[in-house]
């Protein structure tokens, strides 16, 4: 005579005299509270059947820091994005820095170091087959600087061994309001962690140049060339062909592809970048190379490349 209901998905499974199974619906919940209706007595043989909440196996934890009204790490549904999950934290405060922002996600950070330890293992056996090569091919002049190039590359791997991916993706974040539908409103998994910073007006420029340091950023001023020149420039033993800016979301800019061309200095290049508060601008040492190391590939820049897609950008100047 009980109503065919589930409410929680409780349910007792009972056998009567005919073996017929016949199912009766409770609400655990009273049971437990003591509610007469609902605490039935058990009989032999009947079966307690506690169903799980729906999907509720699949909740994933997401850790929200800095500017959000309520930081903290929050339990999302399966199937919730990103700006759901913004909205229940009260949005993002007035001094955020959306362009800044870090988003980290635990499987992406477990492939990036799988391929960076990939990666380091074959520089490390080329660098061994070329130390080989070098030493029955070169002469005395040759030898010695070669071999302290070799062992100023294998300083740089031993670097990047210390090294740990941090799972970094990039996402261009928008406003609260625009945030939702647009491609930055992705899927959460267990482990995301998103960090919003305050917001900032400074430039960094690292690497070889006169003065590495910060800079201002001034609206009026918003190329590379500009922030380049206000350090004194690159040094001699710069290499200008690879200079970059590190944007502050994590993307690269390179003379490869900046807007505009190829060119390095002049009104068109890399120079011509446009720079934004919490940028880096990143100025790399240049590596000699010996006439029998032109075909060895410049590790430095690798490395540097590796950094860059793991988010770990290491100064090794």
């Amino acid at each position: 005579d009980r109503p065919f209901k589930t409410a929680q998905g409780w349910e007792i499974v009972r056998v009567d005299e005919r073996r017929e199974y016949h199912i009766l619906y409770v609400d655990l919940e009273k049971a437990l509270a003591g509610d007469e209706r609902e605490n039935l007595l058990l009989q032999d043989e009947d079966q307690l059947i506690v169903r799980r909440i729906p999907d509720g196996m699949d909740k994933v934890t997401v850790t929200l820091e800095g500017e959000v009204r309520f930081p903290g790490t929050y339990v999302a549904n399966k199937g919730e994005r990103l700006s759901s999950l913004i909205a229940r934290a009260g949005g993002f405060t007035q001094d955020a820095y959306l362009k800044a922002a870090v988003f980290s996600r635990v499987s992406t950070q477990k492939s990036q170091q799988e391929a960076i330890d990939k990666l380091i293992e074959d520089l490390e056996l080329e660098v061994a087959q070329k130390s080989q090569e070098i030493a029955g091919a070169l002469d005395k002049e040759d030898l010695e600087a070669n071999r302290q190039l070799l062992q100023a590359r294998r300083s740089l791997i031993l670097q990047m061994r210390k090294a740990r991916a941090t799972g970094r993706v990039i996402v261009r974040l928008e406003s609260q309001e625009r945030l939702a539908g647009s491609s930055a409103d992705i899927l959460l998994e267990d482990g995301d962690r998103l960090a919003v910073p305050k917001k900032t007006n400074v430039v960094n420029v690292v690497g070889r140049v006169y003065n590495p340091t910060g800079v201002v950023y001034s609206p009026a001023h918003d190329t590379l060339g500009y922030y380049l020149r206000t350090v004194g420039g690159p040094t001699e033993s710069a290499d200008r062909d690879h200079i970059f800016l590190l944007k502050a979301n994590g993307s690269v800019v390179t003379r490869e592809n900046v807007e505009g061309g190829f060119f390095l200095f002049g009104d068109r290049g890399i120079l011509s970048a446009r720079v934004e508060p919490g940028d880096s601008i990143v100025v790399p040492e240049k590596l000699v190379q010996t006439r029998l190391m032109k075909d060895v590939k410049d590790i430095t820049q690798i490395l540097y490349q590796i950094a860059v897609t793991a988010g770990v950008l290491i100064v090794a100047f």
